[in-house]
């Protein structure tokens, strides 16, 4: 049993699979009031040069760190040269520290994996309900760093600072039979955003 155990560490410990998977948690300092910031991202072998992250960012109270581990959704991520992230996050709002703590896993990625161009690589954001707020809020703090970002169902959208955002491409989504303020939430911030240039 003993030998068994031995054989299936080593298995485990020179997987290359094992390489292409990776983990950063953040914890806040004094002055940042998030609780929860983890991160998992997958990184195809196959990918000389990182071109940018899909994050997939899940509902409130939801964990979207298995999607690293979905064939379909590796496969669409290498297809493009995309590194693939999913988050399991507490806090919505950038002045929290929890948009920190993104750039702080970005940075944590690139040196665990050698790939330093990704602390550079722009983020793709699909985000549901109130991830798709976060992705939203993370646009408007951080414009630079994405690429465009998708929301759908989100009912609550901070648009203090919604000109940051004005020339990142984005698609808000929803459903005839979504909630009635809901609708007009994301109807609302799209209605203002078409009027202001976006």
């Amino acid at each position: 049993m003993f030998i068994l155990k031995y054989i299936l560490f080593f298995i485990v410990l020179f997987n290359p699979l094992n390489t292409q998977i990776y983990d950063f948690s953040d914890f806040p300092n004094e002055d940042e009031s998030f609780t929860t910031a983890d991160f998992r991202i997958y990184i195809s072998e196959e990918i000389d040069t990182i071109r940018g992250i899909y994050a997939y960012m899940h509902g409130f109270g939801g964990d979207s760190r298995s999607i690293v581990q979905d064939s379909l959704m590796q496969e669409l991520a290498k297809t493009v040269n995309f590194a693939l992230l999913g988050v399991r996050l507490d806090n919505m709002y950038m002045d929290s520290g929890i948009g920190n703590s993104l750039i702080q896993a970005k940075a944590s990625f690139a040196e665990q994996s050698n790939h330093l161009e990704l602390i550079y690589s722009p983020l793709f954001f699909d985000g549901h309900s109130w991830g798709g707020q976060w992705s939203y809020h993370y646009t408007q703090w951080n414009p630079e760093d994405v690429i465009a970002f998708v929301t759908m169902k989100g009912g609550y959208h901070d648009t203090t600072y919604s000109e940051s955002v004005i020339n990142v491409p984005g698609y808000m989504f929803v459903g005839e039979n979504d909630s009635d303020y809901r609708i007009k939430n994301l109807t609302d911030i799209f209605l203002k955003h078409r009027a202001s240039g976006a």
